[in-house]
């Protein structure tokens, strides 16, 4: 299901969705109401607006998932700052896309939740993220990305190329299961508090 307040926007979304996945059914709504008001029981996957004209759509995660329990919810917005990310995060959103993304890359992503449901599947006993493995270089990457560093920057200061610190980053979103440096740093933060709480 697409909710989203942008006609253009939300048509396109579904027209692609429906011409790049096979057998897939979607499911529109202009606000929380109407989609709130749908009959179907069986959504995968709720793609949700940052905002909604003067409401913020994060304000409807919980009763989305009280309706579709089993459903993830994907935030959508054109802002992927952290603090936007952070924000998504903590109000219960299973991932969150930019769409300032290219086609390729949202597909990818809304086609990996569909499939594998990962981001339900990726917790441990305590619903805490389990802990990616990653090399000593990616930790250092991430360290580096925590601390707003841009790519250029930490290639700089590891000694190493652009385009090798590019493959790191992506390493690091693909070990997190996520789609942007920005949610790669909440989600490495948060696992950090959790251990330092316990």
């Amino acid at each position: 299901m697409v909710i989203d307040d942008h006609d253009l926007f939300r048509d396109g979304l579904r027209l692609v969705l429906e011409s790049s996945i096979a057998g897939i059914s979607v499911m529109d709504s202009s606000n929380l109401i109407g989609a709130l008001s749908s009959p179907f029981e069986n959504i995968q996957l709720i793609l949700l607006d940052y905002r909604l004209g003067q409401l913020n759509g994060l304000n409807g995660i919980d009763a989305l998932k009280r309706k579709w329990p089993h459903a993830n919810v994907i935030v959508l917005s054109a802002h992927d700052d952290p603090a936007t990310v952070t924000s998504v995060m903590n109000h219960g959103a299973d991932g969150f896309i930019s769409k300032a993304e290219n086609r390729s890359n949202i597909i990818s992503t809304i086609k990996s939740k569909l499939a594998t449901h990962t981001s339900k599947n990726n917790v441990g006993f305590n619903g805490a993220p389990k802990t990616p493995q990653l090399t000593q270089r990616q930790q250092e990457v991430l360290s580096l990305l925590q601390r707003g560093y841009s790519n250029k920057v930490i290639a700089q200061m590891l000694s190493v190329s652009v385009n090798t610190v590019r493959r790191h980053v992506q390493d690091i979103l693909v070990a997190y299961n996520v789609t942007s440096r920005a949610e790669a740093v909440f989600h490495s933060q948060h696992r950090q508090n959790s251990e330092k709480l316990n």
